[in-house]
């Protein structure tokens, strides 16, 4: 096929606004996690466990989290309580993380279940990630690993496990600024 000069120029102006067909994988891998973080975070009604991995790769249990209409409640390692915590858990909260160069993962999961690798940001924090995107499109499980100078948890790396389940995401009202009774949900 024969391009004429005036065909190349008008050609190399479209370039960097189609992009290349990597990019454009990584746009579509990076959609994916978005809407799951979307879809996962605007229920309102929702359990987080999160762990830490050790360096020998043990794992660590760090904070459980429920989050229920516009409250949010956590229970730290070794509290006894459970106590009142920003909303910045849920899309109402304000908070929304940044995922970019997103790539399908070698990892295999579940039947049905897409994983992705990513960069993960939240200033001030950076982070490698994985994402478990369950068949119904929400976060099963998110993974992030330290790579800026300060870090949001007493451990490099970071397990997400989130639970959908309304029961575990219940708040008693007598516990919406923290009590002593939630009953710890159990991993999914």
């Amino acid at each position: 096929m024969k391009y004429t000069l005036q065909t190349l120029a008008f050609l190399s102006l479209l370039l960097p606004f189609t992009g290349t067909p990597y990019a454009m994988d990584q746009e579509a891998a990076c959609l994916d996690v978005n809407n799951a973080y979307i879809a996962g975070r605007s229920t309102n009604r929702f359990g987080v466990r999160q762990v830490g991995i050790m360096p020998k790769g043990k794992s660590k249990f760090l904070r459980e989290l429920k989050l229920n209409g516009g409250s949010a409640i956590q229970r730290d390692d070794g509290a006894k309580r459970w106590e009142e915590t920003d909303s910045g858990w849920t899309l109402d909260g304000g908070t929304y993380t940044k995922f970019s160069s997103c790539t399908p993962s070698s990892l295999k999961g579940k039947k049905g279940e897409k994983i992705y690798d990513f960069v993960w940001k939240s200033p001030p924090f950076e982070g490698n990630g994985t994402m478990w995107i369950s068949q119904n499109g929400k976060m099963a499980k998110m993974s992030r690993e330290r790579i800026s100078p300060s870090w949001f948890a007493p451990t490099d790396k970071v397990v997400d496990i989130y639970d959908y389940n309304p029961k575990h995401a219940f708040i008693p009202d007598a516990c919406k600024r923290g009590c002593a009774i939630v009953p710890s949900s159990p991993l999914p």
